[in-house]
């Protein structure tokens, strides 16, 4: 079944679900909706939940049970001491699949249709339920959730591995059906996988680089290879073995009941192209529900990577050389560079291009230094701005004392000399510039100049008239009019005169068709008799 969405139902006349099917052991109903698999509220606007503003925390747990009662109830009271938007669980034991919600949180979840065993949920807080574009109860042990993000959608999955009381084909019937899940999710999603997997990767990643980080813990076994070749085969990593951790209880996630043996087995994946989003993922000792395994909580945040700026080679002002000085400094300079390279024969071709360039560059440096940018200069004086400036506090002194008006007109005439002089100059610095470009063959230089020369800036009227030669500047009116112009392009029938068709000479065919030869029939009789003799010979 895929993600869907729905509206409100009448919650009253239909069944609970879980440990909320109404039984004296259960303890009170929290306020719940429908069973159904799909988002039952729809937010009027719709809340990213992964932006690039703020971190948000997402987490598994395996709590063992959901079925006794209270245990929900301690499990959000606990809950409430960390920063999470989104949590998923292992081992609910619930039966039946939907949504419900207590104390504002909404609780999705998949479980057995009949026995309380197994069972995965998801729980959400208020921001993570704007977001929620929709999600899928897919088995006892498999259920995913879609999610509204800046830049488009997570795909979330929570899992709960067969352990090792059960058979090898429960495991790869467990991996078949998430990866058929896998599978329909969208390429362009954030992927996570997380949960109880039952599987221990060990600590050496020497041959799973790219797929588990430098602190995994303990020793690996036959399903923690599986696990490992799963995250490579769908390009995932595990996040909680990628940051380095100051106590032990921070990395292992599962403890035995004689608080010896502890072993990493509840994971959190990512897409590998996202990993970088991943600020800190580890385990959380202090929360207790009363289970042997420890929360995993992932902190992420959307980050992208910054196209970095090209970076030009820094160009020397070789134009200085044409100074005689300037010039024969170069040379001391290049001289006694070279000297200790020319005495030096048995040093390699690459050792010595790696000198000469060195030299031709530290020189350069030192006598030349790099080539300045040269921003274009207005070809309008600074006297010209100065008579502009006093031109403008005249006009107001002239409303107080008319007398400034004769002053008022002389910078005006002044301003308009000046200008048209400025601008002479301009031209003539432009033109002296095209012959030395042209003498130096600089080709671009020439063509570029005499363009800034010659274009004259041209403004284009992007107006939409109507029929009648009416300015239109409403846009649904200029909408239609493109509308009544395509219609009136396209959908002419152009119809026929059939009687210019029909006075239209036709040219007899003059070709005649040759006659079939008979030589030309024995052949491809022979041909079929041959073919048809293969055909019932083989």
């Amino acid at each position: 079944m895929g993600l869907q969405r729905t509206e409100h139902h009448d919650a009253a006349a239909l069944k609970p679900i879980g440990r909320f099917d109404g039984s004296p052991s259960a303890g009170p109903t929290p306020s719940r909706l429908p069973i159904r698999r799909v988002v039952a509220d729809t937010p009027k606007e719709r809340v990213a939940l992964l932006t690039t503003k703020t971190s948000i925390g997402i987490g598994t747990w395996n709590v063992r049970t959901l079925y006794q009662p209270g245990n929900l109830e301690i499990l959000l009271n606990q809950m409430k001491n960390f920063k999470w938007e989104i949590l998923g669980i292992a081992e609910t034991h619930w039966t039946d699949s939907g949504e419900l919600t207590m104390e504002g949180y909404k609780i999705l979840c998949a479980g057995n249709d009949t026995i309380h065993r197994a069972g995965v949920a998801l729980i959400l807080n208020k921001q993570a339920q704007n977001a929620l574009l929709g999600y899928n109860p897919i088995s006892a042990r498999i259920m995913s959730a879609r999610f509204q993000t800046k830049t488009g959608a997570i795909t979330i999955i929570q899992v709960y591995a067969p352990n090792t009381a059960d058979t090898e084909n429960s495991v790869d019937e467990f991996y078949d059906q998430l990866q058929h899940e896998i599978n329909k999710t969208p390429k362009k999603d954030i992927l996570m996988v997380m949960g109880d997997l039952n599987a221990k990767v060990g600590d050496n990643n020497s041959e799973w680089a790219n797929v588990m980080g430098n602190y995994g813990y303990g020793n690996i076994n036959a399903r923690g290879e599986k696990l490992l070749t799963f995250c490579a085969t769908n390009n995932l990593c595990l996040t909680n073995t990628m940051f380095k951790q100051n106590k032990a209880s921070r990395q292992w996630t599962w403890e035995s009941p004689d608080q010896r043996t502890h072993n990493k087995i509840d994971f959190i994946m990512i897409s590998s192209k996202w990993k970088g989003c991943i600020t800190n993922s580890r385990s959380f000792p202090s929360a207790d529900v009363g289970s042997d395994h420890q929360l995993v909580l992932a902190n992420i945040q959307l980050k992208f990577k910054t196209k970095p700026k090209p970076k030009y080679p820094k160009r020397y002002d070789v134009f200085k050389l044409k100074t005689q000085a300037t010039r024969e400094r170069y040379e001391v300079e290049i001289g006694g560079s070279f000297a200790p390279l020319l005495d030096d024969e048995d040093t390699d071709i690459n050792d010595s291009w790696e000198a000469i360039k060195t030299a031709f560059s530290n020189t350069s440096k030192k006598i030349l230094g790099n080539k300045k940018a040269q921003k274009p200069k207005p070809w309008i004086s600074e006297e010209v701005i100065s008579l502009s400036e006093e031109r403008s506090k005249v006009k107001q002194e002239k409303l107080i004392d008319p007398s400034k008006k004769t002053r008022y007109n002389y910078l005006t005439r002044e301003i308009k000399r000046k200008t048209k002089g400025c601008k002479d100059i301009w031209l003539k610095d432009l033109c002296r510039n095209v012959e030395n470009a042209h003498q130096a063959a600089k080709s671009k230089e020439v063509y570029s100049t005499i363009k800034k020369i010659t274009n004259k800036p041209t403004t284009k009227m992007q107006t939409v008239k109507n029929k009648e030669g009416k300015i239109l500047t409403e846009l649904q009116d200029v909408k239609n009019r493109w509308r009544e112009n395509y219609e009136q392009l396209y959908n002419n029938q152009n119809p026929i005169n059939e009687e210019i068709v029909n006075s239209i000479p036709q040219m007899p065919s003059t070709e005649e068709e040759p006659d079939i030869l008979k030589d030309e029939i024995t052949s491809a009789i022979k041909s079929y008799l041959m073919a048809k003799h293969l055909d019932m010979t083989t």
